[in-house]
């Protein structure tokens, strides 16, 4: 029998496989207290499991009806099987019914298969942050998108 996909949130119970997670995918990760900072501040933090086990998770900044998703990781070896669209399909109806009508976000100019993903679900561009990540050789460009929720 196939195991269901849960969405959740995460809490300080859940740090070290949010961390570590995040440590896993990202030369320049999040530092620990970030994840704290945000649970804490009350931002929205997500998450999906399946038995048990820490597939992806979400961090979304609400301040007035704007969403901004600051960070969004999914494990290496469930990557490409759609969870990324189902955390932040998810992660979205919970910021609209918190009061959201648009949200935004950066992301590294280099991470196509997050860009398509994003374009792929009604995000478009709206600018550029020149050197805002920072990266191996200096800094890199991010693009900043947005969407309007229904």
């Amino acid at each position: 029998m196939k195991s269901a996909v849960s969405f959740d949130d995460f809490g300080l119970q859940d740090l070290e496989a949010v961390y570590d997670l995040e440590c896993s995918l990202n030369a320049y990760p999040w530092s620990k207290q970030s994840f704290v900072d945000s649970i804490e501040s009350g931002h929205g933090c997500y998450c999906l499991r399946k038995d048990g086990e820490l597939l992806a998770f979400a961090v979304i900044s609400l301040v007035l009806d704007e969403a901004s998703l600051l960070n969004l990781g999914v494990a290496k070896a469930h990557q490409r099987k759609g969870y990324a669209k189902q955390l932040l399909d998810a992660a979205l109806q919970q910021s609209v019914l918190a009061g959201a009508s648009m949200c935004i976000l950066e992301v590294r100019a280099s991470n196509r298969s997050a860009i398509d993903l994003y374009y792929d679900i009604g995000f478009y561009e709206i600018g550029q942050r020149p050197g805002y990540y920072p990266a191996a050789h200096g800094r890199e460009d991010a693009l900043q998108l947005c969407m309007p929720l229904p």
